[in-house]
């Protein structure tokens, strides 16, 4: 059971299980562990790591749970520690990694917001669906802080419908046209987790009677071809391909070379392209 102390996941903590008002819940956990009858037991505290294997793994999005044995250690807004008991099989990746810079450019482009006076700034995209996007919502949740800049939850779109184990396209749509719906204002800027989410969020605004850039301004990511040639025009933040393959063939080479080296993780350059979604 978890502890609502603060500790790393290597130095967790096993004690009782109590909830927010103190009172005991083994019992009510009982199940879980086999046991009749809980007490007649000596408790006493002791580390995770003592027992058990402690195994980093992917997020697990609450979708995609399954209720089973193993112990997932998270943190959720009651408790740091164990969060729920899983049957998923972990997928810890042992490998050297390869990522564009997902942080610096949101920086900048937030930044050059606030000095033309938009303050009023959202994120749109599924925080959770991959590692980049997560940086890419963690860069705008920080820079905000750094500007001391409010971030609504309301504008905080990172989301998917919920219900649906595989949501569609249109099913996201849906989800989006739901939440802006549902804003009192407008944001100055909605930052999109990439260029195809800004192209539905465009076709969902203009469904609503929105135009951009004049009612809200938009920024995409990866500049794909289709941002090139939307109207607006998007702007993006570029990704060098070429940058990527160079770099990637480099972690392949040193790795075969020297196949003991710890793994490692890279990001590479991106370049901040402005255009008609943000009146350029």
């Amino acid at each position: 059971a978890g502890s609502r102390k603060r500790y790393t996941r290597c130095d967790a903590k096993i004690l009782r299980r109590q909830d927010r008002t103190g009172q005991d819940r083994t019992g009510q956990d009982r199940n879980r562990c086999g046991l009749e009858n809980c007490q007649d037991i000596c408790w006493k505290e002791y580390l995770i790591k003592d027992v058990a294997d402690i195994l980093s793994g992917r997020d697990i999005y609450e979708r995609e749970r399954i209720e089973g044995n193993t112990p997932y250690v998270t943190a959720t807004a009651l408790n740091n520690g164990i969060g729920y008991f899983v049957s998923n099989t972990n997928e810890t990746l042992e490998a050297d990694c390869l990522y564009m810079d997902n942080t610096t450019n949101i920086y900048l482009f937030c930044n050059e917001m606030f000095r033309r006076g938009k303050k009023r700034i959202g994120f749109i995209g599924e925080c959770m669906h991959c590692t980049s996007f997560y940086e890419r919502y963690m860069a705008y949740r920080n820079v905000m802080y750094l500007l001391n800049l409010p971030c609504p939850d309301e504008y905080c779109i990172i989301k998917n419908k919920e219900g649906l184990r595989n949501p569609s396209y249109a099913d996201y749509r849906e989800y989006l046209a739901e939440c802006i719906k549902k804003l009192e204002q407008l944001p100055d800027v909605f930052i999109c987790a990439n260029d195809f989410v800004a192209l539905d969020v465009m076709k969902v605004l203009k469904e609503l009677g929105y135009s951009v850039p004049e009612d809200v301004y938009l920024c995409g990511f990866d500049d794909s071809p289709e941002s090139k040639i939307i109207t607006p025009s998007l702007t993006t933040i570029h990704i060098h391909s070429q940058i990527m393959g160079f770099s990637a063939v480099h972690l392949l080479m040193s790795r075969i070379n020297e196949p003991s080296l710890n793994y490692r993780t890279i990001h590479t350059e991106t370049s901040l392209i402005y255009r008609e979604s943000t009146e350029n």
